[in-house]
């Protein structure tokens, strides 16, 4: 049996709008998130880990590697200058995490030259359990800048991410 060439050409053309059809819904259906390498500056973020379970807590370290003293705002995260962040898939966005809620007003802290402070964020976001973390892609922030009253311009850092899974 032979095709006729307009049926053969009809069905390589509909072969084509499948086939693009096809490419077109795996693209906008993609909910993969590269996981973020730290940003580097004078000062850096640096975590512990890779990966963690709910219950362990974030080790963090920062570093001013520079010669420059800096400030930051604390009443963060645990009420320091360090702010944790979890990615939201659904708004595609970081939100922070584990806000200060001791009501005071944000104080600037000095970050020396030279500094090499660890940090230690205990679990603590998970409606059904104060001493674990939901699930997810993580990252640490820090907002800094040069003025002892924290106000002009800032820099943000961030750590590498992180996931919480388990």
């Amino acid at each position: 049996m032979r095709l006729v060439p307009q049926r053969w050409l009809a069905v390589v053309a509909l072969g084509v709008v499948v086939l693009a059809g096809a490419v077109a819904c795996a693209s906008g259906n993609d909910n993969t998130v590269t996981i973020p390498a730290a940003t580097g500056g004078d000062i850096t973020l640096t975590v512990d880990r890779t990966s963690y379970t709910p219950s362990m807590p974030v080790g963090v370290t920062m570093k001013n590697v520079s010669k420059t003293s800096y400030y930051a705002l604390d009443g963060r995260t645990a009420c320091t200058f360090l702010q944790l962040e979890e990615y939201v898939q659904v708004r595609k966005a970081w939100a922070a995490v584990n806000l200060c809620t001791l009501g005071t007003q944000p104080t600037a802290r000095l970050v020396s030259p030279g500094a090499n402070e660890p940090f230690t964020l205990a679990p603590g976001n998970a409606p059904a359990d104060a001493n674990k973390w939901l699930s997810g892609l993580y990252r640490v922030s820090l907002t800094y800048g040069t003025k002892a009253d924290g106000s002009g311009p800032t820099t943000v850092t961030y750590s590498a991410g992180f996931v919480v899974s388990g």
